[in-house]
């Protein structure tokens, strides 16, 4: 049994390396490099504050990226919108002119010339846009439509999202129960596995009956400690939703 116990604690070690380095390749970090996982502190007492998931869809919806996106680039669209509209507007258009001349048929210097000779334009057009091949009808179309695309688009961003949070916030609940019902099984096999051990001391079982008992107390321990990690998981998560800190401290 001992040498099956070690060969146990082989197998789980080189499995944690392997997620290890999967892990890094996710992180782009060099696999070189040394790399540890902080265990998170835990207490046991299950539990975490669940919020609304009514309250949590609105912070997200004011906070993560994924939908206020579509609020910059409707400002963007509104602004070319304007742009659009300004070409319907008449041009007015003001020019001036200095200039003046030299000839050498005329007796005078050049200095002289080019005062005498001295002249200026002004000038002053208006140009009112009657037609324009349907260029700045088509602009505003477009960018109408631009705005109608965006809209759709952060309204499915929305439906999204909230689906998003409407599963991780199920899931916290789920898990909540799982914590209180693995934690119970955990007790009773702890329980079990101390009376058993008192009873093989005084030679009442076998060594089978003890190992039996043993097994069953660490699945559930096992079964317990992942539904704590994924409690810390779920909470973090709804956290993240919220735009809150993520910490594991």
């Amino acid at each position: 049994q001992f040498a099956a116990n070690q060969h146990s604690v082989v197998l789980a070690m080189n499995s944690y390396q392997q997620q290890l380095l999967k892990l890094k390749q996710l992180l782009e970090l060099d696999p070189a490099v040394d790399f540890e996982i902080a265990v998170p502190a835990m207490t046991d007492q299950p539990g975490y504050a669940i919020p609304d998931k009514s309250t949590i869809y609105r912070q997200a919806l004011n906070t993560l990226p994924d939908v206020r996106k579509y609020d910059t680039m409707r400002a963007s669209s509104m602004k070319d919108l304007e742009l659009v509209k300004a070409a319907y507007a008449p041009t007015v258009s003001l020019s001036l002119g200095l200039g003046t001349g030299y000839t050498s048929s005329r007796d005078y210097s050049l200095w002289d010339q080019l005062d005498l000779n001295l002249s200026s334009t002004i000038g002053l057009s208006v140009s009112v846009p009657i037609f324009s091949k349907f260029t700045n009808k088509t602009n505003e179309s477009l960018v109408h439509i631009e705005l109608e695309q965006n809209e759709l688009a952060k309204q499915q961003a929305g439906k999204n999202l909230y689906q998003s949070i409407e599963t991780a916030w199920w899931n916290a609940h789920s898990n909540q129960s799982e914590i209180t019902s693995s934690k119970a099984a955990r007790d009773a096999a702890a329980t079990s596995y101390d009376l058993a051990r008192k009873k093989y001391d005084f030679g009442g079982s076998t060594t089978t009956d003890l190992l039996l008992t043993q097994t069953t107390y660490i699945n559930a321990e096992q079964q317990y400690l992942q539904a704590r990690y994924m409690g810390l998981l779920y909470e973090q998560l709804l956290n993240y939703y919220q735009g809150l800190e993520i910490s594991f401290e």
